[in-house]
Protein backbone atom coordinates (compact mmCIF):
# COMPACT_ATOMS: atom_id res chain seq x y z
CA UNK A 1 0.00 0.00 0.00
CA UNK A 2 3.01 1.96 0.39
CA UNK A 3 4.36 4.25 3.18
CA UNK A 4 1.35 6.09 4.34
CA UNK A 5 -0.37 6.18 8.16
CA UNK A 6 -2.27 3.30 9.11
CA UNK A 7 -5.69 4.20 8.16
CA UNK A 8 -4.99 5.63 4.99
CA UNK A 9 -3.19 2.09 4.13
CA UNK A 10 -6.60 0.42 5.29
CA UNK A 11 -8.70 2.84 3.20
CA UNK A 12 -6.56 1.85 0.45
CA UNK A 13 -6.74 -1.83 0.76
CA UNK A 14 -10.25 -2.12 1.00
CA UNK A 15 -11.11 -0.19 -2.54
CA UNK A 16 -7.59 -1.10 -3.97
CA UNK A 17 -9.21 -1.82 -7.32
CA UNK A 18 -11.83 1.05 -7.49
CA UNK A 19 -8.93 3.61 -6.79
CA UNK A 20 -6.67 1.94 -9.55
CA UNK A 21 -4.39 -0.48 -7.92
CA UNK A 22 -1.17 0.10 -5.80
CA UNK A 23 -0.10 2.91 -7.87
CA UNK A 24 -2.61 4.80 -7.40
CA UNK A 25 -2.34 8.00 -6.16
CA UNK A 26 -5.15 8.35 -3.87
CA UNK A 27 -4.83 8.97 -0.28
CA UNK A 28 -6.42 9.83 2.75
CA UNK A 29 -3.91 12.68 4.20
CA UNK A 30 -3.86 13.52 7.71
CA UNK A 31 -3.32 17.73 8.85
CA UNK A 32 -3.05 17.08 12.40
CA UNK A 33 -2.62 19.95 14.78
CA UNK A 34 -2.13 19.22 18.16
CA UNK A 35 -4.02 21.51 20.69
CA UNK A 36 -3.12 22.60 24.09
CA UNK A 37 -3.67 19.99 27.04
CA UNK A 38 -7.17 19.93 28.69
CA UNK A 39 -7.62 19.65 32.33
CA UNK A 40 -10.98 18.22 34.02
CA UNK A 41 -10.92 19.43 37.53
CA UNK A 42 -11.52 17.15 40.37
CA UNK A 43 -14.45 19.21 41.56
CA UNK A 44 -16.18 19.20 38.03
CA UNK A 45 -15.93 15.59 37.83
CA UNK A 46 -16.76 14.74 41.44
CA UNK A 47 -19.45 11.93 41.44
CA UNK A 48 -18.70 10.98 37.94
CA UNK A 49 -15.39 9.64 38.19
CA UNK A 50 -13.72 6.83 40.16
CA UNK A 51 -10.40 4.71 40.02
CA UNK A 52 -11.45 1.52 38.60
CA UNK A 53 -7.96 -0.41 38.95
CA UNK A 54 -4.39 -0.50 40.27
CA UNK A 55 -2.44 1.34 43.00
CA UNK A 56 0.29 4.34 42.61
CA UNK A 57 1.57 4.91 39.58
CA UNK A 58 0.07 2.29 37.51
CA UNK A 59 -4.22 3.51 37.84
CA UNK A 60 -6.94 3.03 36.02
CA UNK A 61 -8.94 5.96 35.74
CA UNK A 62 -12.81 6.31 34.64
CA UNK A 63 -15.16 8.43 33.80
CA UNK A 64 -19.20 8.64 33.47
CA UNK A 65 -19.81 8.02 29.43
CA UNK A 66 -23.20 10.40 30.07
CA UNK A 67 -21.61 13.33 32.34
CA UNK A 68 -18.08 13.07 29.87
CA UNK A 69 -19.65 13.27 26.17
CA UNK A 70 -21.75 16.47 27.61
CA UNK A 71 -19.01 18.08 29.25
CA UNK A 72 -16.57 17.38 25.78
CA UNK A 73 -19.19 18.75 23.62
CA UNK A 74 -19.75 22.01 25.86
CA UNK A 75 -16.75 22.73 27.33
CA UNK A 76 -13.69 20.78 25.48
CA UNK A 77 -14.79 21.40 22.17
CA UNK A 78 -15.02 25.06 22.38
CA UNK A 79 -11.89 25.80 24.50
CA UNK A 80 -9.87 23.86 21.45
CA UNK A 81 -11.22 25.83 18.95
CA UNK A 82 -13.15 22.46 17.52
CA UNK A 83 -15.96 22.82 14.45
CA UNK A 84 -16.68 21.12 11.99
CA UNK A 85 -14.18 21.21 9.62
CA UNK A 86 -12.09 19.22 12.01
CA UNK A 87 -12.19 15.58 13.39
CA UNK A 88 -11.95 16.64 17.13
CA UNK A 89 -9.86 13.54 19.11
CA UNK A 90 -9.17 13.76 22.75
CA UNK A 91 -6.38 11.50 23.59
CA UNK A 92 -6.28 10.26 27.38
CA UNK A 93 -3.92 8.11 28.48
CA UNK A 94 -5.70 4.77 30.97
CA UNK A 95 -9.08 6.34 31.50
CA UNK A 96 -11.85 4.60 30.02
CA UNK A 97 -15.75 5.08 30.06
CA UNK A 98 -18.32 3.95 32.35
CA UNK A 99 -21.90 4.02 31.96
CA UNK A 100 -23.76 4.82 35.14
CA UNK A 101 -22.44 2.78 37.90
CA UNK A 102 -18.87 1.40 37.99
CA UNK A 103 -19.97 -1.90 37.49
CA UNK A 104 -21.06 -1.17 33.81
CA UNK A 105 -17.31 -0.49 32.26
CA UNK A 106 -15.48 -0.15 30.15
CA UNK A 107 -16.02 1.87 26.58
CA UNK A 108 -12.20 2.69 26.22
CA UNK A 109 -13.07 4.73 22.82
CA UNK A 110 -15.99 5.99 21.08
CA UNK A 111 -16.85 8.56 18.22
CA UNK A 112 -19.43 10.93 17.57
CA UNK A 113 -21.49 13.40 16.00
CA UNK A 114 -24.02 16.25 16.32
CA UNK A 115 -24.99 19.82 15.03
CA UNK A 116 -25.79 21.12 11.72
CA UNK A 117 -23.38 21.35 10.04
CA UNK A 118 -22.15 18.09 11.98
CA UNK A 119 -19.03 17.76 13.92
CA UNK A 120 -17.62 15.19 14.47
CA UNK A 121 -15.20 13.62 16.83
CA UNK A 122 -13.86 10.50 19.08
CA UNK A 123 -11.95 9.98 22.19
CA UNK A 124 -9.33 7.77 22.49
CA UNK A 125 -7.62 5.42 25.22
CA UNK A 126 -3.60 5.23 25.11
CA UNK A 127 -3.86 1.79 27.58
CA UNK A 128 -0.57 0.95 29.08
CA UNK A 129 -1.85 -1.02 31.75
CA UNK A 130 -2.59 -4.14 29.99
CA UNK A 131 -5.96 -4.75 31.96
CA UNK A 132 -7.64 -5.67 28.56
CA UNK A 133 -5.31 -8.46 26.98
CA UNK A 134 -2.75 -7.99 24.89
CA UNK A 135 -4.70 -6.90 21.86
CA UNK A 136 -5.90 -3.64 23.57
CA UNK A 137 -2.85 -1.66 24.31
CA UNK A 138 -1.20 2.04 23.30
CA UNK A 139 -2.70 2.90 19.79
CA UNK A 140 -4.91 -0.16 19.20
CA UNK A 141 -8.22 1.71 20.30
CA UNK A 142 -7.55 4.86 18.02
CA UNK A 143 -6.42 2.66 15.10
CA UNK A 144 -10.01 1.11 15.80
CA UNK A 145 -11.81 4.41 15.86
CA UNK A 146 -10.22 6.79 12.96
CA UNK A 147 -10.61 3.49 11.14
CA UNK A 148 -14.40 4.12 12.17
CA UNK A 149 -14.58 7.64 11.40
CA UNK A 150 -13.38 7.54 8.29
CA UNK A 151 -15.83 4.30 6.72
CA UNK A 152 -18.51 5.33 9.11
CA UNK A 153 -18.85 9.02 10.54
CA UNK A 154 -21.89 9.67 11.54
CA UNK A 155 -22.12 5.66 12.81
CA UNK A 156 -25.23 5.48 10.14
CA UNK A 157 -23.55 3.59 6.91
CA UNK A 158 -26.58 0.80 7.09
CA UNK A 159 -25.18 -2.71 6.38
CA UNK A 160 -26.47 -6.40 6.23
CA UNK A 161 -27.39 -7.38 9.68
CA UNK A 162 -23.92 -9.26 11.53
CA UNK A 163 -22.18 -10.21 14.71
CA UNK A 164 -21.86 -12.88 17.56
CA UNK A 165 -17.98 -11.63 16.38
CA UNK A 166 -15.07 -9.36 17.96
CA UNK A 167 -16.55 -6.92 20.73
CA UNK A 168 -20.36 -7.33 19.25
CA UNK A 169 -22.52 -10.12 21.19
CA UNK A 170 -25.63 -9.68 19.53
CA UNK A 171 -26.57 -7.97 15.89
CA UNK A 172 -25.50 -4.97 14.38
CA UNK A 173 -26.44 -3.41 11.19
CA UNK A 174 -23.88 -0.37 10.81
CA UNK A 175 -20.45 -0.21 8.78
CA UNK A 176 -18.31 0.10 12.00
CA UNK A 177 -14.83 -1.32 10.72
CA UNK A 178 -13.28 -2.18 14.04
CA UNK A 179 -16.00 -3.58 16.40
CA UNK A 180 -15.24 -7.42 14.21
CA UNK A 181 -11.72 -7.42 15.41
CA UNK A 182 -11.76 -5.90 18.55
CA UNK A 183 -8.70 -7.60 20.74
CA UNK A 184 -6.92 -8.44 17.25
CA UNK A 185 -4.06 -6.34 16.62
CA UNK A 186 -2.08 -5.94 13.27
CA UNK A 187 1.68 -6.69 13.10
CA UNK A 188 3.18 -4.77 15.71
CA UNK A 189 5.25 -1.18 13.97
CA UNK A 190 8.38 0.23 15.32
CA UNK A 191 8.54 3.97 14.46
CA UNK A 192 11.64 5.58 14.19
CA UNK A 193 10.92 7.53 17.42
CA UNK A 194 11.47 3.73 18.95
CA UNK A 195 8.38 3.35 20.40
CA UNK A 196 6.63 -0.08 18.66
CA UNK A 197 3.09 0.39 18.58
CA UNK A 198 -0.02 -2.26 17.93
CA UNK A 199 -2.67 -0.75 15.72
CA UNK A 200 -5.81 -2.67 15.47
CA UNK A 201 -6.86 -4.93 12.69
CA UNK A 202 -9.57 -3.65 10.76
CA UNK A 203 -12.32 -5.50 8.72
CA UNK A 204 -12.77 -4.67 5.03
CA UNK A 205 -15.95 -2.98 2.84
CA UNK A 206 -16.14 -6.40 1.34
CA UNK A 207 -16.63 -8.57 4.51
CA UNK A 208 -20.02 -6.79 5.79
CA UNK A 209 -21.19 -6.43 2.28
CA UNK A 210 -20.62 -10.21 0.34
CA UNK A 211 -22.12 -12.30 2.62
CA UNK A 212 -22.93 -14.65 -1.48
CA UNK A 213 -19.11 -14.55 -1.82
CA UNK A 214 -19.57 -12.21 -4.94
CA UNK A 215 -16.55 -11.84 -6.64
CA UNK A 216 -16.44 -8.66 -8.02
CA UNK A 217 -16.48 -7.47 -4.62
CA UNK A 218 -13.89 -9.41 -3.48
CA UNK A 219 -11.85 -8.44 -5.82
CA UNK A 220 -12.10 -4.79 -5.51
CA UNK A 221 -9.37 -5.55 -1.98
CA UNK A 222 -6.01 -6.13 -1.66
CA UNK A 223 -5.50 -9.81 -2.08
CA UNK A 224 -8.91 -10.30 -2.36
CA UNK A 225 -8.72 -10.43 1.64
CA UNK A 226 -11.82 -9.37 4.15
CA UNK A 227 -9.77 -7.47 6.82
CA UNK A 228 -6.61 -5.89 7.07
CA UNK A 229 -4.41 -8.44 8.04
CA UNK A 230 -6.30 -11.46 6.61
CA UNK A 231 -7.40 -12.60 9.88
CA UNK A 232 -11.29 -13.50 8.13
CA UNK A 233 -10.66 -15.19 5.29
CA UNK A 234 -14.10 -14.69 4.38
CA UNK A 235 -17.20 -12.32 4.80
CA UNK A 236 -19.37 -11.96 7.50
CA UNK A 237 -22.44 -14.94 8.17
CA UNK A 238 -25.84 -12.32 7.85
CA UNK A 239 -27.41 -12.14 11.68
CA UNK A 240 -28.76 -13.85 13.92
CA UNK A 241 -25.84 -16.58 12.99
CA UNK A 242 -23.34 -14.36 12.64
CA UNK A 243 -19.76 -14.93 12.71
CA UNK A 244 -17.36 -15.06 9.67
CA UNK A 245 -17.18 -17.43 6.98
CA UNK A 246 -14.10 -19.23 7.10
CA UNK A 247 -11.01 -19.33 4.54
Amino acid sequence: MGTATYNDTHRRAEFLQAIGGPTSLYHTNFAVTVTATQTIPAATSAGHSAILAGRGCSLLGGLDFYFFDNYFRTTVLPAVGGNPTYFVIFLMRDVVFYQGTKANCCILGYQGAFGSPVQTYSTTDYDTTGRFGSGIVNVSVAAHEVGEWLDDPLATNPTPPWGHVGQVSGCQGNWEVGDPLTGTDFPAITMSNGVTYNPQENAFWSWFYSADHDTFLQNMTAGGKYSMNGTFGGPSKVCPRGGTFPN
